[in-house]
């Protein structure tokens, strides 16, 4: 995988990854943590804080999340909205971001 902080950002960008424990803002298990997507120049994240198994629910649908955010979502009401299953996971970032918003 490409270092993130190599690439550039857009304002408004959002960035996921698939780990177990991306959420686990304090992880120490060595698995990239949504913070570090932050430092890189994401504008938002999420991320899961319990091993996930293999439920799509856990995780951001992204045709759902990028469909909202284009329509004038804020980060928050398209992660909301894109995520089955959101008690396991935790937004970063900024929650109000909308660069598509009217």
């Amino acid at each position: 995988m490409e270092n993130p902080a190599n690439i550039d950002w857009l304002p408004g960008a959002l960035a996921d990854h698939l780990t177990s424990f991306g959420g686990q803002l304090s992880n120490t298990s060595g698995q990239m943590t949504a913070l570090e997507w932050l430092e890189a120049g994401a504008t938002a994240s999420y991320g899961t804080v319990s091993e996930p198994c293999n439920h799509w629910q856990k995780f951001p649908h992204p045709q759902v999340l990028l469909l909202n955010y284009l329509q004038g979502a804020t980060a928050l009401e398209a992660y909301w909205r894109s995520v089955a299953w959101p008690a396991q996971g935790v937004l970063v970032g900024e929650p109000l971001a909308a660069p598509f918003g009217r």
